[in-house]
């Protein structure tokens, strides 16, 4: 017997640490963590409602995107973004940003690449529209 296929989206399953990892990186881009501030391990785990283990491995994960520094004996912190690293990061995307645009065209120039473009730019300007700091960053982010 062959059964029809449905068409519907796959449940993504995700750990108590990428759970964690989400929560924390969108509580970071959205400001409720500003740069500078402490992560305290215990009442982040508690408002989470999860062990303190999980979220040690989210932190260890942010601390490798760069978004947290570890000082030894004091605990985790939001990174800062120095002046310097402000201009580097804004170097980097003056040219990195026209290239990608330059090998996206291609793709863009199909009625599906417009599609996906639209509904792209359409999504991202709702979550700005919405103060949806993490949203506005990333248009497939629930």
């Amino acid at each position: 017997m062959v059964r029809d296929r449905v068409a519907i989206e796959r449940l993504q399953q995700t750990t108590t640490a990428e759970g964690a990892l989400r929560a924390v990186r969108n509580a970071i881009l959205d400001g409720t963590f500003p740069p500078g501030s402490q992560l305290r391990e215990v009442s982040i785990a508690t408002e989470l409602g999860i062990s303190r283990a999980p979220l040690r491995e989210a932190l260890n994960r942010l601390e490798l995107e760069g978004m947290v520094v570890r000082i030894p004996f004091r605990g985790a912190f939001v990174a800062e973004v120095s002046p310097k690293v402000a201009a580097e990061i804004a170097a980097l995307r003056a040219v990195l940003e026209p290239y990608a645009v330059k090998c996206a065209l291609p793709y863009f120039a199909t009625a599906e690449g417009r599609a996906e473009l639209t509904d792209a730019l359409e999504t991202l300007s709702e979550r700005t529209a919405a103060g949806d700091r993490p949203g506005s960053q990333d248009y497939r982010r629930a």
